[in-house]
């Protein structure tokens, strides 16, 4: 039992670690830069979410009420 699982352990340890097989015609060096280039544009995407948000949560003025 106990060899069932540590077997089953190190498969999965395998398992997490093997690189996904996503069919492509990119090289890895192309597909690094993509995902850099993704990563940087994420990052923006929240930083600008998370501003709005603050903008939105702590308005005040005449116009609160038609803003918020």
């Amino acid at each position: 039992m106990k060899r069932n699982s540590s077997r089953k352990t190190s498969e999965l340890l395998q398992r997490r670690e093997a690189p996904l097989e996503t069919p492509t015609d990119l090289t890895q060096a192309a597909t690094r830069d993509i995902s850099g280039a993704m990563n940087a544009i994420l990052a923006d995407v929240f930083a600008l979410y998370l501003k709005t948000k603050n903008f939105h949560w702590h308005m005040s003025g005449p116009h609160f009420r038609d803003y918020h």
